[in-house]
């Protein structure tokens, strides 16, 4: 949506109880935009659960258009790239997507639709034993998800709009086979391995909205019911003959927090930022991010 001028006749009250015509003004309401191109920078902080830590940064490009009076869709790429550290070991992922997605909104219901392809590349390495053992390895990742979210106060003129949401994720990754090296007999030869996640969030949404733009606070709660737990199978290359699991064991439910905002710069471009905060039992996250628009 793009911030327009538009002229409004004020009704004039008579004495007979009709009404007339007064006096024009111009005022500056939210009209629907053609087309949108957007860039998003964004930026991760965080702690996972077996006392590692990491940070990433992340930069995507999309484009949208009106496809139906109520309905929008585009596309989007992104890279992001992330890096994992504890006491003895390290890994940096990059990460590479192109996705689809659409929007409907229409009296107060909003939703929205999306679906990606990625490519990432990840490159740890590990101390043991005084030496450095080192691996190069590719995944493949499938996404899918959307969220709904309905406004309580959509037809009335208030402050604040209470908005409740729901949303789902459902992801399958690929991870290749991959052997270190650095290490001698004690490094890890891993066997390919698939994971599925799904996982869901509920929360509310209080927005206001201003001329040429709005913010709003969300709080919510999100819950992995599948695939935050993936197993990896490995064995020495001094011995073989044995394999045994690697295991990620991540938090399940999360407390999810955030506040957001756009405002327009000037006719046809606009800016927005977010910061969020997650935290579950044991891990926690930090983000923050900026969009540019460029709406006609």
């Amino acid at each position: 949506f793009i911030p327009e001028p538009v002229k409004v006749k004020l009704p004039e009250a008579k004495l007979d109880g009709g009404s007339g015509g007064g006096p024009e003004v111009s005022l500056k309401l939210l009209e629907p935009a053609e087309n949108d191109i957007w860039l998003k920078f964004g930026k991760n902080w965080g702690d996972l659960k077996d006392g590692a830590d990491y940070h990433s940064s992340t930069t995507l490009l999309g484009w949208d258009k009106a496809v139906a009076p109520n309905w929008r869709a585009g596309a989007y790429a992104g890279y992001s790239k992330t890096g994992f550290a504890d006491n003895t070991a390290g890994n940096e992922l990059k990460d590479t997507r192109i996705g689809l997605y659409a929007g409907y909104n229409k009296a107060g219901r909003e939703g929205l639709v999306f679906l990606n392809y990625g490519w990432m590349r990840n490159k740890l390495h590990r101390g043991v034993m005084g030496m450095t053992a080192g691996a190069d390895y590719h995944s493949r990742i499938l996404e899918l998800g959307g969220e709904y979210l309905y406004d309580l106060q959509a037809r009335k003129d208030v402050p604040w709009h209470v908005r409740p949401y729901v949303n789902i994720q459902l992801s399958r990754l690929w991870q290749n086979g991959y052997s270190e090296t650095g290490a001698g007999v004690f490094n890890q030869v891993v066997e390919s391995k698939h994971n599925d996640y799904f996982g869901a969030g509920a929360g509310v949404e209080f927005k206001r909205y201003l001329t040429g733009g709005n913010y709003a606070v969300r709080a919510g709660i999100r819950h992995a019911f599948a695939g935050a737990e993936p197993r990896l199978r490995y064995s020495y290359m001094g011995d073989q003959a044995n394999s045994y699991d690697m295991r990620n064991v991540q938090d399940r439910t999360h407390f999810v927090l955030s506040i957001g905002g756009e405002t327009e710069l000037g006719k046809g471009w606009s800016i927005g930022g977010d910061a969020g905060f997650v935290r579950g039992s044991h891990d926690k996250d930090w983000s923050c991010s900026v969009t540019v628009k460029r709406m006609w």
